[in-house]
């Protein structure tokens, strides 16, 4: 991939092209590189965007409602609501979509008082309609702060989000996407 930007001396690429996942062997380098038993499924993914159109089958997903793109891409090898909601708020501008992990699933039992139960698609459904009707069409966005300032224990004075994370398994992640 193109090398895009260095910042703090960490150098940061472009993604690959979907058609690098295509190439023999890309499970296992893939597994090499850290993405363990996630590596076929990345794989067997893009190979379904392929199949799909590609990229422009991907920005047709932007023309949709947001619940039909999330269906679309539920249909790919790994994909759940979760990465899918993800995939909607940060690249097809659906900025109502809500992706719910068990973070923001704590954050909506313990703030909001909805049930305690296990994380099933509906609940997930039912969880973000709260989260749009509750902070509009921006849903998306307000998740992401909820979810940083429910994180925020592990926070250490003067440091950037990023270097407050584990900031080994962050370059690791950085070193990792460079490598494809």
């Amino acid at each position: 991939s193109k090398h895009s930007a260095t910042i703090s001396e960490t150098e940061f690429h472009t993604l690959p092209n979907i058609s690098v996942f295509q190439k023999p062997n890309t499970e296992q380098r893939l597994r090499a590189l850290g993405f363990g038993y996630r590596a076929k499924y990345i794989v067997s993914a893009m190979c379904d965007v392929s199949e799909r159109g590609g990229l422009e089958w991907l920005e047709s997903l932007r023309k949709v409602e947001l619940s039909e793109a999330k269906r679309e891409l539920s249909e790919l090898a790994g994909v759940g609501p979760k990465v899918a909601a993800c995939v909607c708020l940060m690249s097809l501008d659906k900025h109502d979509a809500v992706p719910i992990d068990t973070h923001i699933y704590q954050v909506a039992v313990k703030y909001y008082g909805r049930p305690n139960k296990s994380l099933t698609p509906a609940l997930h459904n039912s969880i973000e309609q709260f989260f749009q009707t509750k902070h509009g069409q921006f849903a998306g966005w307000a998740q992401g702060y909820l979810f940083y300032s429910n994180s925020k224990k592990d926070v250490k004075p003067g440091k950037t989000p990023v270097e407050n994370k584990n900031t080994d398994k962050n370059k690791k992640l950085v070193e990792t996407v460079n490598k494809l």
